[in-house]
């Protein structure tokens, strides 16, 4: 339903909607001097991803819904923080930022810059990789390495993405995190594609398991064995003693049923 149309079916809002159809005509031949536009264009904003937020005060200005003016107000303001912030941060950096939420980081960066310098370059770091994977700029090598990888496991897209924002946090234990993550695509790759190199896994084949519900601590076990858990050994060694127990409980039933085959025999 276009705006002609609506204008026939609501009565009572023929006014806004009429305003409306007005506005995008004078958006459409280049009339930017309504009172909100004209404010906003005045500002002179320019921090890294103004252009999007402009289009999208445009669109709400077009729109004229009811509560239009305070939406815009709030905007408004929302993007002169933006444009501060971005001041700020830019004169103690060397380099842009523009991926999305990078306002928060910016006010976190700040926050430090002066009190703790450790946490401040802790900061900067995260917010450079942030914008380097925003960039599609792949070339640190963490990264570099991720992308040799070669899987297609189910969820590997979802290990991937969180790879990636392991890389960028960049805490006290990312490195940790991102070792961890690394071996988990590496293992989880394995196991999918029939890959039994590994001398876990080796040592689980070789095992002749027969006990009740085997098949189930299998599969519990290479599900361990893919999330690299440390209770993964001891996983195994629960499993080698169920069949140990169930072997000595066969061997101690067909004996006691020999003993009594041979004692009817007898008597």
């Amino acid at each position: 339903m276009d705006d002609v149309e609506l204008i026939e079916c609501f009565g009572d809002e023929q006014n806004r909607i009429s305003v409306r159809m007005h506005r995008k005509q004078e958006i459409h031949e280049g009339d930017r001097s309504h009172p909100h536009l004209a404010e906003l264009d005045a500002a002179k904003f320019n921090y890294a991803g103004y252009d999007a937020d402009k289009e999208k005060f445009t669109n709400i200005h077009c729109e004229n819904g009811r509560d239009c003016d305070e939406v815009l107000e709030k905007m408004y303001f929302s993007l002169l923080y933006k444009q501060n912030i971005s001041k700020k941060v830019a004169d103690k950096l060397n380099y842009p930022i523009s991926y999305p939420g990078w306002e928060a980081d910016a006010e976190d960066y700040l926050r430090y810059h002066n009190s703790n310098t450790h946490i401040a370059a802790r900061l900067s770091e995260r917010m450079e990789r942030k914008q380097q994977l925003f960039m599609g700029d792949r070339s640190h090598p963490a990264v570099e390495e991720l992308d040799r990888l070669e899987c297609n496991y189910p969820g590997f897209a979802f290990d991937k993405k969180n790879y990636e924002a392991l890389h960028c946090e960049n805490t006290t234990f990312s490195e940790a995190a991102l070792e961890k993550a690394y071996r988990q695509m590496t293992r989880r790759q394995m196991l999918f594609s029939g890959n039994r190199h590994h001398e876990l896994l080796v040592e689980m084949d070789e095992k002749q398991f027969t006990y009740p519900f085997w098949r189930r601590d299998v599969e519990e076990l290479e599900q361990l064995f893919g999330d690299v858990n440390p209770r993964t050994n001891a996983k195994m060694d629960t499993m080698v003693r169920k069949q140990w127990w169930w072997q000595s409980t066969k061997v101690t039933l067909t004996c006691g049923i020999l003993v009594l085959i041979v004692m009817a025999w007898t008597f």
